[in-house]
């Protein structure tokens, strides 16, 4: 199955703003530096099932959809990156729950 150009070009307009969800709560996470209602379990497995989608779509060769799933890996990289910096017990001593 085809896809026109016009459906890659639409797609690739809703994968990034279908990120736009992370914003606010990374946001916040950076505002507060309060990460103890994020499980870093459930984003490692967000992780995993987003990155191996990512590999699925570079196999597929669909623009959109790689742009997709490189944003989402992108955001929950940085998302779990934050959620472990704010939890360290380097950080100050404010949140050392893992």
């Amino acid at each position: 199955m085809l896809v026109s150009i016009e459906w890659e070009i639409y797609m690739g307009f809703v994968a990034i703003f279908s990120l736009t969800s992370w914003i606010p709560q990374i946001w916040r996470i950076i505002q507060t530096k309060d990460t103890h209602s994020f499980s870093l379990i459930t984003t490692g497995i967000l992780i995993f099932v987003n990155g191996s989608w990512l590999a699925y779509s570079l196999s597929m060769g669909s623009p959109a959809f790689i742009l997709q799933q490189a944003l989402t890996c992108l955001m929950l990289a940085v998302f779990a990156v934050l959620v472990i910096k704010w939890r360290s017990p380097f950080n100050g001593g404010e949140q050392s729950e893992g």
